[in-house]
């Protein structure tokens, strides 16, 4: 089946051209991170054919490998673009489920690549049942392990997403992060989530991230293991989402600061902050955002990491 909207839905989504490591960072950070610019652009595009698929009237994508493919695209990626914070971003990831189960009992998968498999796939991660998240982490794992070089460190955080989604599930049996859409009421448990915990260089203090449960609100918390006693540090919040990181690194010259990436300009930069939540310094700036904080050289006065600062297209090293 020769259809031009189902090449067009694959061509926007993956590029037309082969994805090296740096051009496919660039295109995660696309995927995956919240963009007014790229849902309207979405919308405008395909949003006929959102509406089309969500009403089953393109069920018939799914006689081909690259229509079924596009047709899990539009159920499950594209409407949560299009209807972002709403139920209608969920309401169809069941059917989404179905034809991507469906497909790889009939071995679709295995005529497409590895990055179309991902999405082919990625309904499994969007499940909410602990059987299905234990079968997409052996899915992702797997997938991380047929590709090699430098395209595997991000395969391999597909898959680690894969395990933190079953991880969620498991805990709540759900992802709590939903209910408001969903008109769901948090339980206790699900108003608050700690993760991403370091000790300061001389273990007097624990510091650890706490989320809440709507990925909104951020705090960076610091806790005396002695006492149990915790405080706020810093925080952020956002009216989208806040993005967990590892990038956080304490100075050992300098007892008490750290470097911290945050996303409060609208992108990741770098910046240096003491215990007390004070700002010292902000290390990076620009229209451009940093991808990952690898070291600090405190003798020679110098941060080492890797971002977009010469293009959006190419991640490099600074």
């Amino acid at each position: 089946m020769n259809n031009p909207d189902i090449q067009r839905i694959l061509d926007f989504w993956f590029c037309d051209s082969e994805l090296d490591s740096p051009q496919l960072d660039s295109r995660m950070d696309r995927w995956f991170s919240a963009s007014d610019e790229l849902d309207t652009q979405i919308q405008t595009e395909f949003g006929t054919l959102i509406e089309q698929a969500t009403a089953g009237q393109l069920d018939q994508w799914t006689e081909t490998p690259q229509g079924r493919l596009a047709l899990i695209l539009l159920l499950d990626q594209f409407c949560r673009n299009v209807y972002r914070g709403t139920a209608d971003a969920y309401a169809h990831d069941k059917k989404a489920l179905k034809i991507a189960i469906e497909g790889t009992m009939a071995g679709d998968h295995k005529q497409l690549n590895s990055f179309e498999r991902m999405f082919f796939f990625m309904p499994l991660q969007h499940a909410e049942s602990l059987k299905i998240q234990e079968k997409s982490v052996g899915i992702f794992n797997a997938l991380a392990e047929t590709v090699s070089g430098t395209l595997h460190e991000t395969f391999l955080a597909s898959a680690q997403f894969a395990e933190l989604h079953r991880d969620i599930v498991a805990e709540f049996g759900r992802f709590p992060h939903r209910n408001v859409a969903l008109g769901r009421p948090n339980t206790s448990e699900e108003d608050i989530y700690l993760a991403r915990v370091d000790w300061a260089p001389d273990s007097s203090t624990v510091v650890f991230q706490r989320e809440s449960r709507d990925q909104t609100r951020l705090d960076l918390m610091a806790a005396d293991p002695a006492t149990g006693k915790s405080r706020i540090v810093l925080t952020e919040t956002s009216d989208v989402w806040i993005n967990l990181h590892h990038n956080l690194k304490f100075l050992e010259r300098s007892p008490g600061e750290f470097i911290w990436a945050s996303e409060r300009s609208g992108f990741q930069h770098l910046y240096r902050y003491d215990l007390s939540g004070k700002l010292l310094a902000q290390l990076t700036a620009g229209d451009w955002a940093v991808s990952k904080l690898h070291s600090v050289d405190e003798n020679r006065g110098v941060v080492v990491f890797d971002g977009f600062a010469d293009s959006p297209l190419e991640k490099h090293l600074y």
